[in-house]
């Protein structure tokens, strides 16, 4: 089974402890600097969907720094990283993209982007995943924990692009954990940070549950994404209200039925 780590804390500081080139992968959607959500409520016009209501947050009022983007490159081989549209300046000129089409072809009225785009170093074909994730207007069910969380489907059509089962995939903006749920459900091995503590527990959690499934990995190209078994309730944390704090877990293989 798939191990995993789980850092709760501020991955500039966790970053430089990693060693050079260790890191298979990093697939991430870090903030952008546009200030999501400053006022507690994302997205709907009330037409389609209504608005969302989160807690005010200040994650998003920078953006992924040039110091955590040479991190990030210093530790990884291949790197996918989501905001490219906000982020130019810092990332620079991409080798591909991935383009999520989170619409899939309908013309709501909503106050919804259309798409997303994850920029790339690896030279592979840009490709597009059509995916329906518009607010309430979602292929899975369940609830929708963090305001720009990403579905289990997309982050595992990334992972299956450009690795392989048994290599090491981080995450330094983990959110409510949907790479680590994906990583776990393909056999790679997963580190995952993130500094806001509700959100960790709640990616623990949902990673945790993950890694307690049997699942037979043979997939070793990327497949078109398929709706995945919606998101599971927060319970008790799994982490220390230490500053910086961390777990790590080799689960043990379901019994077979």
């Amino acid at each position: 089974m798939a191990k995993y780590t789980l850092h709760n804390g501020d991955c500039l500081q966790f970053l430089r402890t990693i060693q050079s080139g260790s890191i298979q992968a990093v697939i991430t959607d870090p903030p952008y600097g546009i200030k999501i959500g400053g006022n507690g409520k994302i997205g709907g016009n009330g037409k389609i969907t209504a608005v969302k209501n989160y807690a005010p947050v200040k994650w998003d009022d920078v953006g992924l720094t040039a110091e955590q983007f040479q991190e990030i490159k210093r530790v990884s081989i291949n790197q996918a990283i989501f905001g490219f549209e906000h982020l130019a300046d810092v990332l620079g000129k991409a080798n591909s993209v991935i383009v999520w089409d989170k619409k899939v072809k309908n013309n709501w009225d909503d106050n919804f982007s259309d798409c997303e785009i994850a920029w790339s170093n690896v030279e592979v074909p840009t490709k597009i995943i059509r995916h329906l994730w518009m607010g309430a207007l979602r292929v899975e069910k369940g609830e929708r924990f963090h305001p720009t969380q990403k579905p289990i489907a997309v982050m595992k059509y990334i992972i299956e692009r450009i690795t392989q089962p048994g290599d090491v995939i981080l995450d330094p903006f983990m959110g409510s954990g949907s790479t680590g749920v994906a990583c776990m459900q393909l056999g790679r091995e997963f580190v995952g940070i993130e500094i806001n503590k509700e959100y960790f527990e709640i990616a623990s959690k949902r990673i945790g549950e993950a890694a307690s499934q049997e699942v037979l990995f043979t997939t070793t190209r990327p497949t078109p994404p398929a709706p995945d078994g919606g998101d599971s309730a927060p319970s008790q944390a799994l982490s220390t209200p230490d500053m910086f704090s961390a777990i790590e877990h080799e689960p043990k293989p379901a019994p077979r039925r």
